[in-house]
């Protein structure tokens, strides 16, 4: 049983980018975010983005001159995470000689603690490197304690949050938003009812899952999450002619030391994705080149509506990775409509209109319960590099990641092609 001092929850992800305005223009302008605050200083300018129970903080690094005063600026910032002179983030300018962030990544998963000196002692104890100390910020609102510590997985840290005494919103630290900002916020025409991060998805190296689900078991408390029943450790392999990857997860419940689980905002979920056999130009492996190693692949965004604010999005320009006509006449697809019957809610012909993937869970026999399900939809990158995506994810019961839409758009999109090719 775990005590209370060493349970964690999402508390924000952090994204570093090489033009902050456009990328907080994207969040505002198409995904509905609000600027909620900012911390603009000599090394770098911060936003602060919120959704319902989704937040994350963009960061952009300033073209500060390369020295040790800038350095230690930099390490010394309790929000400013993961930039070193010799991590391969920043990049030597020519004779400026400055910093200069050379490929967009979210690198900071913060997690929420209720005693943070306890659990760094535990990490302590598990070899977990810290590479930002404890640092107490406050304002009229109160305080907060941060840290920040290494993750197992390169280019990927963990900023630690005890908010106990903090009652506001907004972090300290941060001011309320620039006049830019606000005319942004004030430009916001449509309600997207994105209600919190739904999973985080990183992609490690082929044969790495195993460690790295040891690892956070070890140090977070984090339990492994079965996508196939058929496999000892739960792990969905998933083959294609240009796919080919292996499923993990692992999630950690706000109150799992009770027994007690809780949908939503509660649960912290993590998936990992690692190439598998010859998978061609799958885009894990795409990812890994382009991401020059591990990191954060997508995440899961949740919704209670799907089809308006998918069609909200599109409205708004947002571009999507469309699945080809033949997805819905497959196999695959026409069964699971069917299992569903009367448990669909959504209208059929609108959930193909839209572009929509559909997937449901397996039943026990004889079980007359309703018959779970969910639908999800991908974005295109939205960095400059092939990288990093965002995932639009509605659950009816669910509890699943939709992994049967990969094999089922693999089988589509060579159906597709064959059918181009008779033509």
């Amino acid at each position: 049983m775990e005590s209370a001092a060493h349970r964690c929850a999402l508390h924000h992800l952090e994204m570093r980018v090489s033009d902050g305005e456009k990328m907080v223009t994207e969040f505002v302008m198409k995904y509905g975010f609000r600027v909620i605050g900012e911390r603009d200083n000599d090394i770098s300018h911060q936003w602060s983005l919120k959704s319902r129970e989704c937040n994350f903080i963009v960061t952009e690094i300033k073209p500060i001159e390369f020295s040790d005063s800038n350095r230690r600026k930099l390490a010394a910032d309790p929000y400013v995470t993961g930039v070193t002179a010799n991590d391969g983030w920043v990049d030597d300018s020519g004779s400026a000689d400055t910093f200069q962030t050379r490929i967009s990544t979210v690198s900071n998963v913060a997690l929420e603690v209720n005693n943070l000196e306890k659990y760094l002692e535990k990490l302590e104890k598990c070899g977990v490197i810290m590479i930002k100390p404890i640092q107490k910020v406050s304002n009229q609102n109160g305080e907060i304690l941060i840290a920040t510590v290494k993750s197992c997985l390169e280019n990927i840290v963990h900023s630690l949050v005890q908010r106990n005494n903090f009652k506001g919103q907004l972090l300290p630290g941060f001011n309320d938003p620039s006049p830019f900002s606000i005319s942004l916020n004030s430009s916001i025409k449509s309600n997207i009812d994105i209600t919190h991060v739904d999973h985080v998805t990183f992609v490690c190296e082929t044969g790495r899952s195993p460690s790295v689900l040891a690892w956070y078991e070890k140090c977070f408390g984090m339990m492994p999450f079965s996508l196939n029943r058929d496999d000892p450790d739960g792990s969905l392999v998933v083959k294609g002619p240009n796919v080919g990857l292996r499923l993990s997860a692992f999630d950690y419940w706000k109150c799992s030391e009770t027994g007690l689980t809780f949908p939503g905002k509660n649960k912290l979920t993590f998936v990992i994705a690692e190439p598998f056999g010859n998978s061609g130009h799958s885009h894990v492996k795409t990812f890994m080149k382009q991401h020059n190693g591990p990191g954060v692949q997508h995440v899961g965004l949740h919704t209670d509506d799907i089809i308006n604010t998918i069609k909200t999005l599109k409205h708004n320009n947002v571009q999507f990775v469309e699945p080809p006509y033949t997805y819905y006449e497959e196999a695959y697809f026409l069964k699971k409509v069917e299992e569903l019957g009367d448990s669909l809610i959504e209208d059929i012909k609108t959930i193909k209109c839209l572009g929509i993937l559909l997937d449901s869970e397996d039943q026990p026999p004889n079980n007359d319960l309703p018959e779970k399900y969910l639908m999800q939809m991908f974005t295109k990158p939205i960095f400059n590099q092939d990288t990093f995506f965002l995932e639009i994810i509605q659950r009816r019961g669910a509890v699943g990641f939709g992994s049967g839409n990969i094999t089922a758009l693999c089988r589509a999109v060579e159906k597709l092609k064959s059918t181009q090719v008779a033509g």
